[in-house]
């Protein structure tokens, strides 16, 4: 039986309409688990995700401010209570989370799509379906519920063939089961970092798996690679494979991976590296990792083109060919590199520069907008790169011709940019998305739905937009 992922790259379980999101947070802390009908609902640190059994889809998720602690789906809504204690609804519809009462000490929430029920300390609470509460007790026959009413107790009898609660997953080490839950001959096992396991509770057997998100919330850069994704995080790696595949690879835990603090990484033919603070270079080629231990002297950036691989150190350029020769280009203070058409491209604090073979020079526009203080520049189109100065925005193309733009925000408020074949995506750092039309120049406005900060951005497509935030990843259509 196919392993169930999520973030799949085809467009059934993309957003529908243009501005809705998808949420991918933490799923290493899994506060519990609820199925109504043919529809799991997960509750974790930092929000809730409703996953549709039947069609291997996710449905909904959304980000909640203090994290979940209890929830439960019926009828495009998700009744939850949260970890600080208050009762919440969320409505597909209405794309919100709405709070509606306190709550003392939680153990449980019950819906019938009429009646919501919270277990609050020693006694029964009853709510309408709009968290009005109700002082009169309430039919609760056809609850579905979640929370201490459902979890089984570590000595039940049906899960001893779990003992000792914990297996070994060869990516990131032991793992500890955190919360079960039980649905017919099917038990539910949420596990302290490898996602949730479904066991048949007659064969005494794993079925399934469910991975809904990333291992760990200190998030760094989105790396493309073909048509799989990797999320660049402090401690750990997370891949998205295309067919999908969802995979975790956390440092000191991953077997050869005995490296942490990463912050960027390239793509160089079957082989991605990664940089680490302390000046580390990892590489892995889809099996097997290799660390270089203290090999850089303060790297800052990496960049791959054509099977070479460009490392940005403090005070030089290091120039690693595929056949392993090594070269050293003093230049200091390089933040960023990318590559247009046959040139590599070193942004520095001293400006922009163009490389090719062993000649560096700067180029010149019309307005002199690369001659005053050059901020970020896109990757990954190799045809087009668009630069973001003091003075406004200017788009490269690989004949150097070019032509410029007035943001209607403040240039130095962007904090990473994407550059598609039709739409130039830049995140601000007031959780803000700006979308420019290369071909009629209008600009299109939307909202992250939450107060994080946006780390980094990649468009898939020109019609689905990555954005990695403070508080996770979120897919958008645009």
């Amino acid at each position: 039986m196919k392993l169930i992922f999520i973030l799949s790259l085809l467009c059934t379980i993309f957003p529908e309409k243009k501005g809705d999101f998808f949420y991918i947070g933490r799923f290493l802390y899994i506060n519990n688990i609820s199925r109504t009908f043919n529809y799991l609902t997960v509750s974790t640190v930092d929000g809730f995700y409703v996953y549709d059994v039947s069609e291997d889809k996710l449905l909904m998720s959304s980000w909640v401010r203090g994290g979940v602690k209890y929830a439960v789906f019926y009828n495009d809504r998700v009744y939850l209570v949260t970890q600080d204690n208050r009762l919440a609804i969320y409505d597909d519809f209405l794309k919100r989370v709405e709070y509606t009462a306190f709550l003392h000490k939680p153990k449980s929430i019950g819906v019938n799509g009429e009646v919501i029920v919270v277990i609050d300390g020693e006694r029964m609470r009853f709510f309408s379906r709009d968290g009005l509460e109700m002082n009169s007790s309430q039919d609760t026959l056809g609850m579905f519920w979640c929370g201490e009413k459902v979890n089984l107790k570590g000595d039940d009898n049906s899960i001893l063939f779990l003992t000792p609660f914990k297996k070994y997953n060869p990516n990131i080490g032991w793992i500890d089961y955190s919360v079960f839950y039980p649905w017919m001959n099917l038990l539910y096992v949420g596990t302290m970092g490898d996602g949730i396991i479904i066991f048949d509770m007659q064969l005494k057997l794993p079925l399934d798996s469910l991975k809904l998100g990333l291992p760990e919330a200190e998030f760094r850069k989105i790396l493309p690679c073909g048509k799989d994704l990797w999320v660049i995080s402090k401690n750990s790696l997370t891949l998205i494979e295309d067919g999908p595949v969802f995979k975790y690879f956390i440092a000191q835990r991953t077997p050869f991976l005995s490296a942490n603090g990463f912050f960027d990484g390239a793509i160089s033919g079957n082989k991605v590296f990664f940089l680490t603070e302390e000046g580390d270079l990892v590489s892995h080629d889809g099996s097997n990792w290799i660390v270089r231990k203290h090999v850089l002297d303060f790297p800052q950036a990496v960049y791959s083109k054509d099977g070479t691989l460009y490392i940005a150190e403090e005070q030089k350029l290091k120039v690693i060919t595929e056949i392993g020769n090594i070269e050293s280009i003093s230049i200091a203070g390089i933040t960023e590199i990318s590559s247009l058409g046959s040139f590599v491209l070193l942004l520095s604090k001293s400006g922009l520069y163009f490389l090719k073979g062993d000649s560096l020079f700067s180029f010149e526009d019309s307005l002199g907008y690369l001659n005053t203080e050059v901020l970020h520049i896109s990757q990954y189109n190799s045809h087009m790169v668009t630069v973001v100065t003091s003075q406004g925005i200017i788009n490269l193309k690989d004949n150097l011709d070019y032509e410029y733009f007035a943001p209607p925000f403040p240039p130095g408020s962007c904090v990473s940019l994407t550059t598609g074949k039709e739409k130039i995506v830049f995140g601000l750092k007031s959780g803000e998305i700006w979308i420019l039309s290369i071909k009629d120049g209008s600009w299109t406005k939307y909202e992250t739905p939450t107060p994080g900060v946006i780390l980094s951005v990649y468009l898939k497509n020109e019609y689905f937009l990555y954005i990695l935030t403070d508080l996770g990843l979120f897919l958008m259509r645009i």
